[in-house]
């Protein structure tokens, strides 16, 4: 089963051109092949490493802001029940306006938004 000798004995009685252009194709075929699995994806990463730099850095920025309040947040005194809800129907005034309503049953609050802007809500 070895075709090895079929092989080189056929390339044998090939004629010159022949051999030429068989070792062309062979050529553009490994060409194209080296292209679409080594070069072409290296060249896109490449192209479009700045962008995703940029998007990086803006991601991680954002990440270290974020960071930074929850650090805020987390060295802030504790707050015991009466002054926590205090502070969070001051809060829903203050951001949000008679577009929220808040309602304690125990030890959750449910808040209810109607008409509340998007702008609003996302602060």
């Amino acid at each position: 089963m070895n075709k090895a000798p079929v092989l080189r004995a056929r390339w044998q009685n090939l004629a010159p051109r022949e051999k030429l252009l068989t070792a062309v194709a062979a050529a553009v075929v490994a060409a194209a092949l080296a292209w679409l699995v080594a070069l072409g994806p290296a060249l896109t990463t490449l192209r479009t490493a700045n962008e995703q730099h940029r998007a990086l850095d803006a991601q991680l920025r954002q990440m270290l802001s974020l960071q930074a309040q929850a650090q805020v947040l987390k060295n802030q005194p504790k707050q015991n029940y009466a002054e926590g809800l205090r502070l969070l129907e001051l809060s829903l005034q203050q951001r949000l306006g008679t577009t929220a309503r808040l309602q304690v049953v125990g030890e959750r609050a449910t808040i209810t938004l109607s008409g509340t802007a998007p702008d609003a809500l996302a602060q």
